[in-house]
């Protein structure tokens, strides 16, 4: 009996280490967390956009997304309530480009403002097959007050552009830039029509310059 009690015990630890490593770890219906998605995007932010629609596609092995994409936003989710589900906001272009392992360079027109172009300062890319998540983090700055802020891309790989392409933006920390959203916004955005198409052109035409607001927009 002894060593059935033994035997029970160690069984019971083990599963409590597994059960606490899964905690730590974190992880949602497409795989566990990277660890270097957390160091970019706070573990809470991270659950706050799972719990709301925003799907990661974790792994080592991405698809080449190397192009230029565009996206046209429809609102998901928005915990600050600018944003309502299904309101509309300025019609971006994504521009990936130089990927090499689990880096690349990322250029959004639009989002931020009217002809604007931004870049993030830490960019990574996951995930396996078709399927990818792209998670940044930028410093911007407006009237001398800098703040700080994440996005997330992600979507599958297709024939002519990106399915299922959902767009995130969390404000990190915003101290006191009155124009931009407050620190802890959170929004989601898909596109419209589900497809992030591939264009040649980096540009956004005349007639949806001001088609909507800036998904910065407080």
């Amino acid at each position: 009996m002894k060593r059935v009690s033994i035997i029970k015990r160690n069984v019971l630890a083990l599963l409590a280490v597994v059960c606490l490593s899964f905690v730590f770890q974190g992880c949602n219906k497409d795989g566990e967390v990277s660890s270097d998605v957390l160091d970019l995007l706070p573990k809470e932010f991270y659950q706050e956009l799972v719990d709301n629609g925003f799907v990661f596609n974790f792994g080592e092995n991405p698809p080449n997304v190397e192009d230029i994409y565009d996206f046209e936003p429809e609102n998901e989710y928005d915990n600050s309530g600018f944003f309502s589900p299904g309101d509309g906001a300025l019609d971006t272009k994504w521009k990936f480009e130089n990927q090499v392992g689990k880096n690349l360079d990322v250029l959004i027109k639009n989002w931020t403002g009217v002809g604007q172009v931004d870049s993030s300062d830490a960019t990574i890319i996951k995930g396996e097959g078709d399927k990818f998540t792209i998670v940044a983090q930028a410093i911007g700055t407006l009237s001398g007050v800098t703040y700080k802020y994440d996005y997330a891309l992600t979507g599958e790989m297709v024939s002519g552009g990106i399915q299922n392409a959902q767009f995130a933006f969390v404000m990190i920390d915003n101290p006191g830039a009155s124009t931009v959203a407050s620190t802890g916004t959170i929004r989601i955005f898909k596109d419209e029509d589900g497809l992030a198409e591939e264009t040649t052109v980096f540009k956004v035409l005349p007639d949806n310059e001001t088609k909507g607001y800036s998904i910065f927009s407080n």
